[in-house]
């Protein structure tokens, strides 16, 4: 990636309280579920499109990051659900959803699963 860990701001959205999110029924047919108190999300302060996803933006949008990662979460069961693969599939859909490469990360806080 060209750029450094300098040139990333974090805005970090944290829930009022755990949400508790259904995954998709698996091999075992049981209900499983996640659980997940925030993310945050990683912008390169160097792109060009950088000021529309600066803190107060990435703020004022995050019921769209939020549902953005939930729907990716509902929609792994837990034979192939992992923290990584969520981070994965939700940057690359809000990368989609907003048309840019300025969001370069995303973490999960206190994401678990069972």
């Amino acid at each position: 990636a060209d750029y450094k860990i300098s040139d990333l701001e974090d805005t970090t959205v944290s829930f009022d309280s755990q949400q508790t999110i259904n995954l998709k029924t698996g091999s075992d047919n049981s209900q499983h579920y996640a659980m997940l108190s925030g993310y945050t999300i990683s912008v390169n302060k160097k792109a060009d499109d950088y000021k529309d996803f600066a803190t107060d933006k990435v703020t004022e949008k995050s019921s769209v990051y939020t549902d953005i990662v939930r729907s990716v979460i509902q929609s792994h069961s837990k034979d192939d659900i992992s923290e990584e693969l969520v981070k994965k599939e939700a940057l690359q859909q809000i990368q989609k959803k907003f048309n840019t490469k300025a969001i370069v990360g995303i973490t999960l806080t206190n994401f678990m699963y069972q």
